[in-house]
């Protein structure tokens, strides 16, 4: 499809926004958004905020009282077709741990490194500048469009997830700005399926004792988490494409004690419904009955099991499949080559998709290496990918 004079002008726009979207990646980047530095987040938000506003959208943000604040950007128009841009403020990297600054990476100058780059404040400078290109434009006026940006995702969104869940039931359209994956030849993908996920916190209570003077009469934690763990792992069925991995083990004070306390923390991923129920259920089972006891008296460590936090698969629909095709053809028009994929992990965009909402995920910053401190960022895919929603969002609401 040739673009219209309309969309020309957007798109030219944007190109001259080019040093600007990375700004604005430079200047996210530099604030220290750890999911659990709240303070951070907040000030990530109240800058949000800012710039929305000089796009012409009205702001809020939502206090929940156990994580930063959740930020809205929308039109008050409720005509016509209804689009959710979808994002996440907040990152893995623990306070201190890493350099909040953008640099060249030194063996390619194509790629801008940083924590966080791709996942995913290079999404929301993207979501930013085709935003901001579009309002200049005067094309949001007569538009209904909601962005929303989560403060916890990184954790599931345990805080939010209502919130998020309450904003798509009005929607039409979900897009979110989780990273695009750099393919051959230039081109990227981006998600139209994700795996369901379960996450649990299990706690084991044993009995301490001298492991030199009265071992027999202690009760190991530790060893009740040991048989736990195989037995969790046990569970891993790759043809049908489930996963269980306990991915912290804690237990001990001192190398002489029998250690009484334990605490593992275990994530699961389903592809199918109905054999994430089950293999949930037998998670819960098997965290529900010890496996050793003392010899004298038949004590059992006492296990107490925390269902953390869950999301449904994102299956790709027939609505989504027709809107994934709407964009690749979109993408060819200002010379993108885009594929579709799926993939093992999780995004707010579970929670859109779950409850009917078409949703399109993976539309932001091309990179690689994410929750690492070599994650990197595709610098041209700022600009290639604001582009594209900017083209998506005219055309959606023209549909």
């Amino acid at each position: 499809m040739t673009l219209s004079s309309t969309e020309v002008k957007v798109i030219e726009r944007l190109r001259g926004m080019a040093p600007q979207l990375e700004e604005w990646l430079e200047k996210f980047v530099s604030i220290d958004t750890y999911t659990d530095n709240h303070g951070g987040i907040n000030e990530f938000g109240w800058q949000l905020e800012q710039e929305f506003m000089k796009s012409g959208l009205h702001t809020s943000a939502f206090v929940t009282g156990v994580s930063g604040q959740y930020v809205i950007a929308r039109t008050r128009v409720r005509e016509g077709n209804r689009l959710m841009l979808l994002g996440h403020m907040d990152t893995v990297f623990p306070t201190g741990s890493v350099n909040l600054e953008v640099g060249v990476d030194p063996k390619n100058p194509d790629r801008l490194l940083g924590p966080g780059v791709t996942d995913m404040k290079g999404g929301i400078a993207i979501i930013l500048g085709a935003v901001r290109a579009l309002h200049e434009e005067g094309l949001l006026q007569d538009r209904s469009l909601c962005v929303v940006f989560s403060a916890d995702e990184e954790t599931g969104s345990p805080a939010g997830r209502d919130l998020i869940r309450q904003e798509a039931e009005e929607q039409h359209l979900c897009l979110v700005f989780e990273s695009g994956t750099p393919l051959g030849g230039g081109g990227s993908a981006f998600v139209t399926g994700r795996k369901g996920m379960g996450r649990f916190r299990l706690e084991i209570k044993g009995i301490a004792a001298h492991s030199g003077v009265a071992k027999a009469q202690g009760l190991s934690a530790a060893l009740e988490a040991a048989h736990k763990i195989i037995d969790l792992e046990a569970l891993n069925d790759p043809e049908k494409q489930i996963t269980v991995n306990v991915g912290t083990v804690k237990s001990g004070t001192s190398i002489n004690t029998v250690p009484d306390q334990a605490i593992l923390e275990i994530d699961c991923r389903f592809a199918d419904p109905e054999e994430g129920e089950k293999v949930l259920s037998r998670i819960r089972e098997v965290c529900s009955e010890a496996s050793i006891c003392l010899d004298t008296t038949g004590a059992k460590p006492e296990l107490i099991l925390e269902e953390l936090c869950g999301h449904g698969p994102f299956l790709r629909t027939e609505a989504i499949e027709r809107m994934a095709n709407r964009i690749k053809n979109w993408g060819q028009d200002i010379g993108l080559s885009l594929e579709e994929e799926s993939r093992g992990g999780c995004s707010d965009g579970n929670i859109t998709a779950a409850i009917g909402i078409p949703t399109v995920d993976g539309l932001g910053a091309v990179g690689g290496n994410i929750h690492s401190q070599q994650e990197w960022l595709d610098k041209k895919s700022l600009l290639d990918r604001s582009s594209l929603l900017a083209l998506t969002m005219m055309r959606f609401y023209e549909l």
